[in-house]
């Protein structure tokens, strides 16, 4: 599909270096986008306040996703293994990779502060 658009001078000098990439940034662009009008899930909210109160690294260890966050993902990965997920739940999974990679990229720090201090 073709489309066009009026966009200003100085965002048409940046995408001039990126030409190659405009159908990834389009789509990065609009999951953010669709991102910001979804509900927060459940421990989303518990889990980023947790991360960014600093806690000592065995508290960042501990992390483990409440048993509803486990339940809810594993109906998820079901439904998009059995059948094509809507989009507010494709949204709603891509989020639970987000928070899981934020954790898991936490917990390597953590181990490496544990490492660095034994």
């Amino acid at each position: 599909m073709q489309v066009t658009i009026d966009i200003p001078e100085s965002l048409a000098e940046q995408l001039k270096t990126h030409a190659a990439h405009l159908p990834e940034i389009l789509e990065r662009g609009l999951l953010e986008v669709q991102a910001d009008v979804v509900t927060p899930f459940e421990g989303e909210a518990d889990i980023i306040q947790l991360l960014a109160s600093q806690p000592d690294p065995k508290t960042i260890l501990a992390i483990r996703p409440s048993a509803k966050l486990q339940t809810r993902m594993s109906e998820l990965l079901v439904l998009k293994k059995d059948q094509e997920l809507s989009q507010q739940e494709q949204t709603e999974l891509e989020r639970y990779f987000w928070l899981e990679h934020l954790v898991r990229l936490a917990k390597g720090n953590a181990y490496r502060q544990l490492k660095l201090a034994a």
